[in-house]
């Protein structure tokens, strides 16, 4: 045999071990149920550039167990959240795990929502800008 069809078989060989191991992980995706919790404490913490509002939340699962849990919220910066203790939020809990909750209000918003209200002020700005450029 040649030195390239060893090389072939070589990588055959490796692929089909390496996705032998890979393969049984790949289903083990989390699966989260949804219900409603009951905010019963806010903390918001700013550190830096950075700024968070978690909430401990009571919820109630499938099962009918009563859990208390903490979560992020979405807030504004220098503003807060726009919710108060003894508020109704959706959450979702795992399913194996019920005491990994996270508020159903991540989302596009909460992870982008900053970023395009920068980018909407810059483009205003630009705007006028070259308005006021464009007047001299």
């Amino acid at each position: 045999m040649n030195l390239q069809g060893n090389i072939k078989l070589l990588f055959l060989s490796i692929s089909i071990n390496c996705s032998a191991f890979y393969g049984p992980t790949q289903d083990s995706e989390p699966q989260f149920i949804q219900t409603e919790a009951k905010i019963t404490a806010l903390d918001s913490k700013i550190s830096g550039r950075t700024s968070t509002v978690m909430a401990t939340v009571l919820y109630v699962t499938e099962s009918g167990d009563t859990l208390k849990g903490r979560t992020r919220l979405m807030h504004v910066p220098m503003i807060g959240s726009f919710r108060e203790v003894g508020d109704t939020v959706s959450v979702l809990y795992q399913k194996d795990n019920p005491y990994l909750v996270k508020a159903r209000e991540e989302s596009f918003w909460q992870t982008y929502g900053v970023y395009i209200l920068i980018a909407l002020g810059i483009v205003i700005s630009g705007y006028q800008f070259v308005k006021a450029k464009r007047t001299n």
